[in-house]
């Protein structure tokens, strides 16, 4: 029995690898066609050659998490220059995803049938592939989400959940906030649910503090070499301000709501409009208070309360710019303003079944009291991942992490439920009967 269990493990383990890799060639072995590649590769060259961390991003007013240019300059230590090592590296990071996967499915279900459709179903979504695939911080942020829902799950089930599993998923959740600061939310969110949770269970609720410890323990001294090296006591990034100003901008609403010629022309003026109004920011602030003179910490400060700005200035059309956004992070497609026709249309037809059964699955562990912390847990985990995003930037991809991750959990229960015999007799049989009475109706007619 212990050597068949390995072997199904072996499958989406061997099904990640091969797709993967395949999606690499498809994306390209050395493509960095993505905008945000070139400033983790800039951010990692520098490291690399200096020695310390890289204060810009590109035309950005912020610098980028460290984590990912820190692997990345990791990677080349050994590899110099490979954009194929480091695809190499997400290869096996997708594959290990797969594997924690199958194994949070069988803390859930102990069900291998489940936890074997909820892996497969990872490693064949294209979304998650391509990323995987790209120059992206996401593929390692999969790994590491997905490694602290594991351990958040094994504390649920566990009646005595060591410390130690309570600081390795604080130490997890804070390398994930270090790699996109959206992680530093959810990692409250969790700490809040397992309080929650644990309270009925004596001092066990007391616990969820050794995660916060282990959270500060993986961030803290990031924050202290930034303090180090620019004066400041920075604690991820100084990003927050300027993203909740282009978050808030009422000026992107003819970008959710217009059509384009293609998807060039979508990106060229989403980047364009935000780039231009940062410009005219940045010298309206020169001329004024001396921007450039600033402190990394003033200078967000002013993009603070100018989001805040234009959060207030105009309520109805902040509203409305925020039910694009809303749907703008739900949607089950890619935009096809900034995708091809063709990539919008294969999302649909995966991303809709996905969702579809994804929310069959969350239903029935909802009504299993088993089960109902972990369905209860996703659902927070959803709406939380709506909000922090609704605020600074909404879109598929900052979605997946956080909702598409479990909700493939969730899409392995719904297979797994659909595909047991017991459900397809009862289905069968359901079916026949309805025929008996049409039947019956049609006699007495």
């Amino acid at each position: 029995m212990l050597r068949r269990d390995r072997t199904i493990q072996l499958i989406p383990i061997a099904l990640a690898v091969f797709l993967s890799l395949a999606a690499v060639w498809w994306v390209g072995p050395h493509s960095i066609d993505v905008t945000d590649a070139d400033d983790y590769l800039a951010a990692a060259r520098f490291i690399s050659d200096n020695g310390v961390y890289l204060r810009t991003s590109g035309e950005l007013p912020m610098f980028r998490p460290p984590l990912y240019p820190l692997l990345i300059a990791g990677v080349w230590a050994v590899f110099p220059g490979s954009i194929l090592a480091i695809k190499v590296l997400q290869v096996a990071f997708f594959a290990l995803t797969a594997w924690l996967i199958f194994r949070i499915g069988m803390l859930v279900t102990g069900d291998r049938l489940m936890s074997l459709a909820a892996s497969v179903i990872f490693a064949v979504n294209p979304i998650f592939l391509v990323a995987s695939a790209s120059i992206l911080s996401e593929c390692l942020q999969f790994l590491l989400i997905t490694a602290a829902l594991y351990l958040f799950v094994s504390i649920l089930k566990g009646e005595r959940a060591g410390t130690g599993r309570y600081v390795s998923m604080g130490l997890i959740l804070g390398l994930a906030s270090l790699n996109k600061p959206s992680a530093f939310g959810i990692a409250l969110v969790l700490v809040a649910l397992l309080v929650v949770f644990k309270f009925r269970h004596g001092l066990d609720f007391l616990k969820s503090g050794f995660v916060v410890a282990g959270l500060f323990a993986a961030i803290l001294p990031w924050s202290f070499y930034n303090l180090k090296t620019t004066g400041e006591f920075i604690l991820l990034t100084d990003g927050g301000g300027y993203n909740l100003w282009g978050g808030s901008l009422t000026e992107t609403i003819p970008i959710f709501e217009g059509s384009f010629e293609n998807n060039q022309v979508a990106q060229d003026d989403f980047k364009t409009l935000v780039g231009d109004l940062a410009k005219r920011r940045i010298a309206e602030w020169e001329s004024t208070v001396g921007y450039s003179a600033l402190s990394i910490k003033q200078r967000e400060n002013l993009w603070f309360w100018a989001g805040v700005e234009n959060v207030t200035a105009n309520p109805a059309l902040t509203a409305r710019l925020f039910g694009w956004k809303i749907v703008n992070f739900w949607k089950p497609y890619l935009s096809s303003e900034f995708y091809s026709p063709t990539l919008s249309l294969l999302s649909a037809l995966f991303l809709v079944p996905f969702f579809a059964v994804g929310l069959y699955g969350l239903r029935r562990m909802w009504a299993d009291s088993e089960n109902f912390q972990v369905a209860l847990a996703g659902v927070v985990i959803f709406v939380a991942a709506m909000f922090i995003h609704l605020a600074f930037v909404s879109s598929i991809r900052h979605r997946l992490p956080y909702v598409d991750l479990p909700m493939t959990i969730f899409a392995g229960v719904g297979v797994g439920v659909l595909l047991s015999r017991r459900r397809i007799a009862e289905m069968v049989e359901a079916i026949f009967q309805k025929k008996i009475r049409v039947r019956e109706v049609g006699a007495g007619i």
